[in-house]
């Protein structure tokens, strides 16, 4: 699932203004059915907020091989869209300046 997951976000890049804007596919299931294929993972969440939209972003973490999921849920239609995936979460060293130039 994950697979078909990272297969769907597809990045389209435009240029306006000497400004570079970046748009995801957002791709969406229930639930269930995401949080399911994230443990099968070995993802579990590690940090959660809501938007303005009182829907959950949750960052999802597995420790060993530090890829990780975003995602979004809609708490009223049980459903949560993928924001995106990637390799190599770490923290941000909080002792070096460098932190601000990289965020």
């Amino acid at each position: 699932m994950k697979t078909l997951i990272a297969a769907s976000l597809v990045v389209f890049s435009i240029n306006a203004y000497a400004e570079r804007v970046i748009s995801n596919a957002i791709v969406c299931y229930p639930t269930s059915q995401v949080v399911n294929s994230l443990d099968n993972e070995g993802e579990t969440p590690i940090l959660i907020g809501q938007n303005s939209s009182s829907e959950n972003i949750v960052v999802w973490l597995n420790p060993k091989t530090r890829s990780w999921s975003v995602t979004r849920t809609d708490p009223a239609k049980k459903e949560t869209c993928v924001l995106d995936v990637g390799e190599g979460m770490k923290p941000i060293d909080q002792n070096t300046k460098q932190k601000k130039g990289n965020v």
